[in-house]
């Protein structure tokens, strides 16, 4: 085994333990949170908050077990595994408060070993040949921020899922037509919902706009390989 793939594997090893770590911290804010507000982050939706932190776990866990694979030699694989590292490692400090450090911590250093992996360079071209996708899920990143001040716990649940699926949806390995049908719903309900705050429409929007030219790209290069 290669010094780059050992630590590859070592990234994966320490995303797992992170993930499943953050699932906990999640079952435990849905299930103590408000018995512990000062480990928990004095969150009033501990319910949700938790739900929303064990999603983010499962997204550390798909990226941490891509890593332990062979495809993920691959520099857009490694992109897409590092971004499902960092993003949970972000966002669960702002939904369960304490209860994240230790997770985000090993998320952290997982990611940290991706980038010692190596290949940075062609990571670097990969990110950009990626780069509308990078921005949807930055999109769904900040989505997932304004839900988690949002109110009431309806709109705030919604907004914190939207958000969870506008960052993955662009990632997915399914039909482009799929992917756009999924971005729209994780956009339109929210935005909907919370169009007096300008904000979440402008989200909306931008996200729309970078799909479509997202989709415009698509089918340029289908048709300049039909050509």
């Amino acid at each position: 085994m290669t010094p780059s793939a050992r630590r590859l594997t070592l990234a994966g090893a320490l995303g797992l333990i992170g993930a499943g770590l953050s699932v906990l911290a999640g079952l435990t804010q849905l299930l103590l949170g408000h018995r512990i507000p000062a480990w928990s982050g004095n969150k009033s939706d501990t319910v949700g908050l938790g739900l929303l932190s064990i999603l983010l776990g499962g997204i550390a866990f798909v990226a941490a077990v891509s890593l332990r694979r062979p495809a993920a030699t691959s520099p857009g694989r490694r992109v897409g595994a590092l971004a499902g590292l960092l993003v949970p490692a972000g966002l669960c400090l702002s939904t369960i408060g304490r209860l994240s450090y230790v997770p985000a911590v090993l998320l952290l250093a997982a990611a940290i070993t991706v980038i010692a992996a190596g290949d940075i360079r062609n990571m670097i071209q990969a990110t950009t040949q990626h780069w509308l996708q990078v921005l949807l899920s930055v999109l769904g990143g900040l989505e997932v921020l304004l839900a988690i001040s949002a109110a009431p716990l309806p709109i705030a649940v919604i907004g914190a899922f939207s958000g969870v699926l506008l960052l993955a949806a662009p990632w997915l390995p399914v039909r482009a037509s799929l992917r756009a049908a999924l971005i729209l719903i994780a956009v339109i309900p929210f935005a909907s919902l919370t169009w007096t705050s300008l904000i979440t429409p402008l989200i909306a929007l931008l996200a729309i706009f970078i799909c479509t030219c997202w989709w415009r790209g698509i089918a340029g290069e289908h048709n300049r390989r039909l050509a």
